[in-house]
Protein backbone atom coordinates (compact mmCIF):
# COMPACT_ATOMS: atom_id res chain seq x y z
CA UNK A 1 0.00 0.00 0.00
CA UNK A 2 1.60 3.23 -1.07
CA UNK A 3 1.63 6.33 0.99
CA UNK A 4 -1.61 8.08 -0.47
CA UNK A 5 -3.79 4.77 0.21
CA UNK A 6 -2.51 4.47 3.73
CA UNK A 7 -3.30 8.19 4.75
CA UNK A 8 -6.37 7.11 3.90
CA UNK A 9 -6.90 4.19 5.66
CA UNK A 10 -5.56 6.28 9.39
CA UNK A 11 -8.28 8.80 7.91
CA UNK A 12 -10.50 6.02 8.16
CA UNK A 13 -9.89 4.57 11.33
CA UNK A 14 -9.73 7.97 12.62
CA UNK A 15 -13.22 8.15 11.64
CA UNK A 16 -13.97 4.96 13.38
CA UNK A 17 -12.67 6.60 16.68
CA UNK A 18 -14.82 9.59 16.08
CA UNK A 19 -12.01 11.73 15.93
CA UNK A 20 -14.19 13.65 12.62
CA UNK A 21 -11.82 17.31 12.47
CA UNK A 22 -8.64 15.47 12.84
CA UNK A 23 -9.77 12.71 10.17
CA UNK A 24 -10.15 16.07 7.71
CA UNK A 25 -7.30 17.54 8.24
CA UNK A 26 -5.03 14.24 7.59
CA UNK A 27 -7.91 14.43 4.36
CA UNK A 28 -6.21 17.65 3.73
CA UNK A 29 -2.68 17.25 3.76
CA UNK A 30 -3.06 13.67 2.11
CA UNK A 31 -4.51 15.66 -1.07
CA UNK A 32 -2.22 18.28 -0.99
CA UNK A 33 0.67 15.62 -0.45
CA UNK A 34 -0.54 13.53 -3.69
CA UNK A 35 -1.11 16.29 -5.67
CA UNK A 36 2.41 17.53 -5.38
CA UNK A 37 3.41 14.04 -5.75
CA UNK A 38 1.59 13.56 -8.94
CA UNK A 39 3.04 16.75 -10.35
CA UNK A 40 6.47 15.91 -9.79
CA UNK A 41 5.97 12.63 -11.64
CA UNK A 42 4.58 14.13 -14.80
CA UNK A 43 7.66 17.05 -14.95
CA UNK A 44 6.50 19.53 -12.44
CA UNK A 45 10.10 19.86 -10.89
CA UNK A 46 11.93 20.78 -14.25
CA UNK A 47 8.78 22.50 -16.26
CA UNK A 48 7.85 24.89 -13.09
CA UNK A 49 11.28 24.36 -10.63
CA UNK A 50 14.00 24.06 -13.49
CA UNK A 51 14.98 21.44 -11.26
CA UNK A 52 15.66 23.59 -8.01
CA UNK A 53 14.53 22.03 -4.85
CA UNK A 54 14.07 25.20 -3.10
CA UNK A 55 11.84 26.44 -5.97
CA UNK A 56 9.91 23.39 -6.07
CA UNK A 57 9.31 23.85 -1.97
CA UNK A 58 8.12 26.87 -2.52
CA UNK A 59 5.42 25.74 -5.34
CA UNK A 60 1.45 25.73 -4.39
CA UNK A 61 -0.73 23.27 -4.06
CA UNK A 62 -2.77 25.44 -7.08
CA UNK A 63 0.34 25.98 -9.20
CA UNK A 64 0.42 22.29 -9.18
CA UNK A 65 -2.94 21.48 -9.75
CA UNK A 66 -2.72 23.90 -12.49
CA UNK A 67 0.13 22.26 -14.05
CA UNK A 68 -2.09 18.75 -13.93
CA UNK A 69 -4.78 20.69 -15.92
CA UNK A 70 -2.56 21.63 -18.53
CA UNK A 71 -1.10 18.06 -18.80
CA UNK A 72 -4.78 16.76 -18.61
CA UNK A 73 -4.25 14.40 -15.46
CA UNK A 74 -6.56 17.10 -14.43
CA UNK A 75 -9.86 18.62 -15.14
CA UNK A 76 -11.49 21.91 -13.52
CA UNK A 77 -13.78 20.40 -12.49
CA UNK A 78 -11.48 17.85 -10.25
CA UNK A 79 -10.10 21.22 -9.41
CA UNK A 80 -13.46 22.55 -7.74
CA UNK A 81 -13.58 19.06 -5.84
CA UNK A 82 -10.41 19.75 -4.28
CA UNK A 83 -11.28 23.11 -3.58
CA UNK A 84 -14.52 21.94 -1.98
CA UNK A 85 -12.76 19.49 0.15
CA UNK A 86 -10.02 21.91 1.37
CA UNK A 87 -13.20 24.08 2.14
CA UNK A 88 -15.13 21.30 4.71
CA UNK A 89 -11.41 21.21 6.31
CA UNK A 90 -10.97 24.72 6.80
CA UNK A 91 -14.42 24.95 8.04
CA UNK A 92 -14.04 22.15 10.41
CA UNK A 93 -11.38 24.10 11.90
CA UNK A 94 -13.02 27.16 13.03
CA UNK A 95 -16.02 25.38 14.38
CA UNK A 96 -16.15 24.54 17.98
CA UNK A 97 -18.79 21.74 17.58
CA UNK A 98 -16.56 20.18 15.31
CA UNK A 99 -17.83 18.46 11.91
CA UNK A 100 -19.74 15.07 12.09
CA UNK A 101 -18.78 11.72 11.27
CA UNK A 102 -21.43 12.03 8.46
CA UNK A 103 -19.49 14.70 6.96
CA UNK A 104 -16.19 13.24 7.26
CA UNK A 105 -17.14 10.20 5.31
CA UNK A 106 -18.72 12.34 2.94
CA UNK A 107 -15.17 14.13 2.13
CA UNK A 108 -13.46 10.70 2.67
CA UNK A 109 -15.53 9.29 -0.23
CA UNK A 110 -14.92 12.36 -1.85
CA UNK A 111 -11.19 11.95 -1.67
CA UNK A 112 -10.46 8.10 -2.83
CA UNK A 113 -13.38 8.83 -5.73
CA UNK A 114 -10.75 11.89 -6.61
CA UNK A 115 -7.63 9.93 -6.53
CA UNK A 116 -8.74 7.06 -8.44
CA UNK A 117 -10.00 8.79 -11.44
CA UNK A 118 -6.28 10.90 -11.14
CA UNK A 119 -5.01 7.60 -10.83
CA UNK A 120 -7.01 6.27 -14.01
CA UNK A 121 -5.76 9.33 -15.91
CA UNK A 122 -2.38 9.21 -15.60
CA UNK A 123 -2.07 5.89 -16.04
CA UNK A 124 -3.50 6.20 -19.51
CA UNK A 125 -1.42 9.12 -20.42
CA UNK A 126 1.68 6.96 -19.17
CA UNK A 127 0.29 3.83 -21.34
CA UNK A 128 -0.65 6.49 -24.11
CA UNK A 129 2.38 5.82 -26.83
CA UNK A 130 0.68 9.21 -28.93
CA UNK A 131 0.58 11.39 -26.19
CA UNK A 132 4.43 13.25 -26.96
CA UNK A 133 6.87 13.88 -30.14
CA UNK A 134 10.38 13.37 -30.94
CA UNK A 135 12.61 16.40 -30.89
CA UNK A 136 13.09 16.36 -34.23
CA UNK A 137 9.60 16.67 -35.34
CA UNK A 138 8.09 19.59 -36.62
CA UNK A 139 6.37 22.42 -34.02
CA UNK A 140 3.40 22.08 -36.66
CA UNK A 141 2.77 18.85 -35.63
CA UNK A 142 3.10 19.83 -31.90
CA UNK A 143 0.26 22.00 -32.56
CA UNK A 144 -1.81 19.59 -33.99
CA UNK A 145 -1.50 17.16 -31.53
CA UNK A 146 -2.25 19.40 -28.86
CA UNK A 147 -5.01 20.51 -30.23
CA UNK A 148 -6.70 17.09 -30.85
CA UNK A 149 -5.82 16.05 -26.98
CA UNK A 150 -7.02 19.36 -25.76
CA UNK A 151 -3.60 20.13 -23.63
CA UNK A 152 -1.27 22.78 -23.10
CA UNK A 153 1.57 20.57 -22.78
CA UNK A 154 3.12 18.23 -24.28
CA UNK A 155 6.06 15.59 -23.27
CA UNK A 156 9.30 16.03 -26.04
CA UNK A 157 11.17 13.33 -25.93
CA UNK A 158 14.83 12.16 -26.64
CA UNK A 159 15.46 8.40 -27.85
CA UNK A 160 12.30 7.77 -26.74
CA UNK A 161 12.51 9.48 -23.09
CA UNK A 162 10.96 12.44 -21.81
CA UNK A 163 13.25 15.60 -21.99
CA UNK A 164 11.39 18.43 -21.79
CA UNK A 165 8.05 19.87 -22.00
CA UNK A 166 6.39 21.89 -24.95
CA UNK A 167 4.22 24.39 -24.52
CA UNK A 168 2.41 27.50 -25.80
CA UNK A 169 5.20 30.07 -24.72
CA UNK A 170 7.93 27.76 -25.98
CA UNK A 171 6.19 28.89 -29.59
CA UNK A 172 6.54 32.08 -28.79
CA UNK A 173 10.13 32.01 -27.97
CA UNK A 174 10.40 30.37 -31.40
CA UNK A 175 8.26 32.75 -32.93
CA UNK A 176 10.91 36.37 -30.96
CA UNK A 177 13.91 34.44 -32.78
CA UNK A 178 12.25 35.00 -35.75
CA UNK A 179 10.91 31.57 -37.07
CA UNK A 180 8.47 32.55 -39.65
CA UNK A 181 7.88 28.74 -41.00
CA UNK A 182 6.63 26.29 -37.63
CA UNK A 183 6.02 23.82 -40.40
CA UNK A 184 9.71 23.39 -41.53
CA UNK A 185 10.65 23.93 -37.50
CA UNK A 186 12.18 21.49 -35.29
CA UNK A 187 10.14 21.30 -32.05
CA UNK A 188 13.82 21.33 -30.11
CA UNK A 189 15.11 24.97 -31.55
CA UNK A 190 11.91 25.68 -29.29
CA UNK A 191 14.33 24.81 -26.32
CA UNK A 192 17.02 27.11 -27.43
CA UNK A 193 15.53 30.57 -28.19
CA UNK A 194 15.50 33.60 -26.30
CA UNK A 195 12.71 34.29 -23.19
CA UNK A 196 9.43 35.69 -24.70
CA UNK A 197 9.01 39.41 -24.95
CA UNK A 198 5.44 39.50 -25.12
CA UNK A 199 3.35 41.74 -22.74
CA UNK A 200 -0.33 42.54 -22.26
CA UNK A 201 -3.09 39.69 -23.87
CA UNK A 202 -2.77 37.19 -26.99
CA UNK A 203 -5.03 34.94 -28.45
CA UNK A 204 -3.94 31.06 -26.84
CA UNK A 205 -2.51 29.49 -30.16
CA UNK A 206 -3.50 26.36 -28.51
CA UNK A 207 -7.07 27.12 -28.14
CA UNK A 208 -8.76 24.30 -25.62
CA UNK A 209 -12.46 23.03 -25.38
CA UNK A 210 -14.22 24.71 -22.36
CA UNK A 211 -14.79 21.41 -20.72
CA UNK A 212 -11.27 20.79 -20.35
Amino acid sequence: MDATQTSLAETAQLIKLGKAKEALMLIDETLASYVRHLAIVQGAEHELAGGDPDRLAAITPVEFIDFLIDRGVLRHRQKADIREIHRQVTVAEREHVGPSLEQANHVLRLTRELIDRCETTARDLMRDPVLGIDRDKLVEDAVALMRSRGVRQVPVTEKGRPARSLTPETILHLLDDGASDLARTSVWCGFRSKPATHSGSFRPLIPLDSGH
